[in-house]
């Protein structure tokens, strides 16, 4: 490395504007995010509804496979119709799409124009300064550096060279993931892996999927409550008392026999529960040799998400109301499970409540077993 690429004048050269990037904790990126979604022609708008009311997913619209990433340039002017992106200046750098090189506060900016450079070769003068190639061009020879005066503009600034590939890989635009089953999210590159994991069109499994093998269905996350109500009817048997809060009976074998008695493990139909825009699924499960019951809530969506919310786990009598919940006898309260987590991880993070065999059987009336009530509650 020449001593000319390390060199600092402490005149504002490349160098120095890094270093005040860094210690400038609150940059702000002038280029925002282009986002245009399919969600609403998928119905996707608001993600998820309670009380019975059906979601507006035409499944026959999505296709079932998730390809990778496919980069359609001849389209870009159709997909990228948003004021924010003028596609005119979108240049094919080194692949995909590439963010305009507008007025930039990079610090690998010309110091005539103020733009950043396309891409390499770069030269300078030998504090540091760059000029990008069109202005080297349009200046000829009369050209000097206007920040320190130095007619030699030739020095070749490799270093920079270097960190321009990075910043323009970074800052490239692409499309989701997910686009071919309706995502048209485009943001940066170095964003997308943010996007991708909330995306409502990334793939689930059916809620049925952690207890089952009956049902193998992965489908855009959008799509997935009206695939659990159409195929399993998840959303009936449940009461909803208010946004976040569900009332369900456990209906027993008959009056004189209980499913508390039986010699093998039983395994029981996902609980929809909705709050606001967030869905949620509760799981209950019989264990015959530890004679326990499980119970846990799931949301289907990120770890990050989850922490969000608080949740409720209530059980009681069986001539309890449906209202009654204060008087319930055993209870949880504390985080929820995110869709990621297995069930054994649940399990050995406490996210459950279990209860023995013998306090259901002294909550049975009739055929009913036993009421449960799932609750969430946005926290912070």
């Amino acid at each position: 490395m020449s001593q000319d690429n390390v060199r600092d004048s402490g005149s504002g050269g490349w160098q120095s504007r890094l270093r005040s990037r860094s210690r400038n904790s609150s940059f702000s990126d002038p280029i925002e995010t282009v986002s245009i979604s399919a969600a609403q022609r998928h119905g996707c708008n608001n993600r998820f509804t309670g009380g019975g009311r059906d979601v507006n997913a035409n499944l026959s619209d999505i296709s079932p496979h998730y390809d990778t990433l496919s980069l359609d340039v001849g389209r870009r002017a159709e997909d990228m119709s948003s004021p924010k992106l003028a596609v005119s200046s979108i240049l094919a750098f080194p692949t995909g799409l590439a963010t305009s090189p507008g007025p930039s506060s990079s610090f690998l900016s010309c110091v005539v124009c103020g733009l950043t450079p396309p891409g390499p070769p770069l030269h300078g003068c030998d504090s540091g300064h760059l000029v990008c190639a069109a202005c080297r061009d349009m200046g000829g020879a009369l050209l000097s550096c206007p920040r320190c005066g130095s007619g030699n503009l030739n020095i070749r600034q490799t270093v920079a060279e270097e960190l321009l590939m990075t910043e323009l890989d970074r800052n490239r635009l692409v499309f989701c993931p997910y686009k071919s089953v309706g995502c048209n999210k485009i943001t940066r590159s170095q964003l997308m892996s943010q996007h991708r994991d909330t995306c409502l069109f990334r793939p689930v499994k059916c809620p049925k999927g952690m207890f089952s093998l009956s049902c193998t269905y992965i489908g855009p996350l959008c799509t997935i409550q009206q695939h659990a109500r159409d195929k399993h009817s998840l959303h009936q048997g449940v009461t909803t008392l208010q946004p976040g809060l569900i009332s369900s009976k456990m209906f027993d074998k008959s009056p004189d026999r209980t499913c508390c008695d039986d010699k093998s493990n039983a395994k029981f139909q996902p609980l929809e529960l909705t709050h606001n825009e967030d869905l949620f699924y509760c799981y209950f499960e019989r264990v015959v040799d530890r004679r326990l019951w499980f119970f846990f809530i799931r949301m289907f969506g990120t770890e990050e998400q989850a922490k969000k919310f608080q949740g409720s786990i209530m059980i009681g009598h069986s001539a309890l109301d449906r209202g009654d919940h204060a008087s319930a006898g055993v209870r949880y309260l504390g985080p929820v499970a995110s869709y990621k987590m297995r069930k054994e991880e649940i399990r050995n993070k406490g996210l459950i409540l279990a209860v023995p065999d013998e306090f259901l059987k002294s909550c049975k009336v009739g055929n009913v077993l036993f009421r449960v009530w799932f609750q969430v509650k946005e926290i912070g």
